[in-house]
């Protein structure tokens, strides 16, 4: 098991999901919030610090794009299906740009550390 607790990744999740929320009710719903590009960039360091790999990344994206799924299947007859295309559209391009952002920082992090050890021995 991983050194994160449930608290550290709901806490994220809420912050990032709301993110995404304000991005697509924005004037331009295609663009992250720059609070968005931050996140996910820290996302991606303090998942390297935790012991994650970038596949990890990937699953939990993987993962949060099946519960959205799941709930809008279940809720496919209250929703209003006029944007619901492109707004999932939207949410998934969101997704897709915020984990490029944390794997490109785990990605640079790790590298930063590799270079630091390889300076030091």
């Amino acid at each position: 098991a991983l050194p994160i607790s449930d608290k550290v990744r709901a806490d994220y999740l809420t912050v990032m999901l709301a993110e995404i929320a304000d991005q697509l009710d924005s004037a331009s719903p295609e663009e992250l919030t720059p609070l968005a590009m931050k996140l996910s960039r820290r996302h991606g360091a303090s998942r390297l610090r935790a012991g994650y790999r970038i596949s990890m990344l990937v699953i939990d994206t993987v993962i949060l794009e099946g519960v959205i799924y799941d709930l809008v299947r279940q809720r496919l007859l209250t929703l209003d299906p006029s944007n619901l295309v492109t707004d999932l559209q939207r949410f998934n391009h969101s997704l897709d740009v915020q984990l490029q952002l944390s794997v490109q920082a785990f990605w640079d992090h790790a590298r930063e550390g590799s270079d630091r050890m390889s300076a030091a021995g």
